[in-house]
């Protein structure tokens, strides 16, 4: 049997299950992510689904895919799964987004797209990094509603409902789900169990029985790849669970992370604020809050406010430690190789895109190739300040190709942490100490777009 597997971005992972729990089937993932996705894409995938017996969709698409399903003509089934939402473990996660709406996509933060309503609050209040994380208390939590019952309950109530409106009761599920603990990394992304849950229910409604906690021991869990948001303690111990300030953004294939503590996390989010007016970032949650004079003074409570660009907000700047300033500067005597940007490969092009509100990290080896021995450090240049790198991580890639020992330790890195590269271009160099530390060398150089 073949499935097509239409949602969100849980609809991978859905499909990933099903693969697992019914060997021998194929199921094919189809993700549109946006809410106003073009009947052109719905066409396209209406073109495919003649290859396929069944259709896995989340209710929201019913009109725009039910008549191409029927067109495709060898559909044995559509069967239609809920999208799983669930707010209560994470009441504080909100969306920001560029005022007037539709000026363009919604703002980035530190962890992709999810922001802290409370820090956005005492941004726009004036509070700076220390006043606002000292509002994460029980007492802010329960005046904002975050510890309330109904709160819970009107969590539950919506997962529920979007069962009933798919016909994919989840009321079973549910009680098992919440044995289990804190069932979701963030709002909208469940962890795997559910998402297996989920897969086996489809497969029983053709007649196939799986056992879906095997999932557990066999399937990557791949979600939590994408952000992690903690439970705070307050409103873990309501639960009688484990709370944590510890947030994880978006991880690289070669690494996990980044990983924020709370006021990691506010100083970012506040270095992303920075590249805006007030006027132009909107959350209708915060707006709200803000229009109870009540609520406001309850938070600023006998806090003397200071401008939200004050020096203490702002995301820690690197020191400029570079040794290479003022250095004699030649334009052969060293190996470099940049490897890349942010995971960007960037051996071949001088010009790199990043996302703003990313740390900007390079990476990369050199040596001193005129006295054939490693470098005596590496700085990398922005907009002609110059930061030292990190050097001296393994390379036995660079002692093998050059059959030289000494170079296994000749790997650089620098990071940058977000928002410290404001949006707009930006120019970075590579400098190579010489390994006496009396000259440098030229290395790559080019252009860095922040967008």
């Amino acid at each position: 049997m073949k499935f097509a597997v239409l949602g969100n971005c849980q609809a991978e992972y859905v499909a990933q299950c099903i693969r697992f729990l019914a060997p021998g089937c194929e199921a094919d993932p189809y993700v549109i992510l946006a809410t106003g996705a073009s009947t052109s894409e719905f066409d396209k995938i209406a073109e495919r689904l003649a290859a396929y017996d069944y259709l896995l969709a989340h209710p929201q698409f019913r009109e725009n895919i039910s008549a191409r399903a029927v067109s495709a003509g060898t559909l044995k089934r559509i069967i239609y799964y809920p999208g799983i939402c669930f707010t209560a473990y994470h009441p504080d996660i909100v969306y920001i987004a560029r005022n007037p709406p539709g000026l363009g996509p919604v703002v980035s933060s530190p962890v992709g797209h999810y922001h802290s309503a409370l820090a956005f609050l005492c941004y726009s209040l004036g509070l700076n990094v220390e006043q606002t994380v000292a509002r994460f208390n029980e007492k802010i939590f329960a005046r904002l509603g975050y510890l309330a019952k109904a709160f819970w309950n009107s969590s539950a109530q919506g997962l529920l409902d979007s069962g009933r409106a798919a016909q994919f009761p989840l009321e079973p599920y549910f009680r098992s789900w919440v044995r289990r603990g804190c069932f979701m990394y963030s709002v909208n992304h469940p962890k795997l169990f559910v998402l297996a849950d989920l897969a086996a229910g489809a497969l029983a409604s053709c007649g196939m029985t799986t056992n879906p906690r095997l999932c557990d021991d066999y399937v990557p869990d791949n979600v939590k790849m994408g952000p992690v948001w903690p439970v705070y303690p307050e409103v873990a111990v309501r639960f009688g669970l484990d709370g944590s300030y510890r947030y994880k953004g978006v991880s690289a294939a070669e690494r996990p992370g980044p990983y924020f503590d709370l006021k990691e996390f506010i100083q970012a989010s506040f270095a992303i604020y920075r590249n805006y007016q007030l006027t132009e970032i909107v959350s209708p949650r915060i707006e709200t809050w803000k229009a109870d004079s009540g609520l406001v003074d309850f938070i600023i409570g006998d806090s003397v406010l200071s401008p939200v660009a004050a020096s203490d907000s702002e995301f820690p700047m690197p020191t400029a430690d570079g040794v290479t300033q003022g250095l004699p500067c030649e334009t052969e005597g060293a190996l470099c190789f940049l490897d890349s940007i942010n995971f960007v490969p960037a051996a071949s092009v001088r010009e790199v895109s990043i996302a703003f509100g990313d740390s900007t990290v390079f990476s990369g080896w050199a040596v001193d190739a005129r006295s054939g021995t490693l470098a005596g450090g590496v700085d990398v240049v922005v907009d002609g300040i110059p930061y030292r790198a990190t050097y001296g991580m393994t390379r036995r890639d660079v002692a093998k190709v050059y059959g030289n020992p000494a170079f296994e330790s000749s790997g650089f890195r620098l990071s940058l942490g977000p928002g410290v590269l404001r949006r707009g271009v930006h120019s970075f160099a590579v400098r190579i100490l010489a390994q006496d530390c009396r000259t440098c060398y030229e290395g790559p150089s080019g252009r860095l777009i922040i967008d």
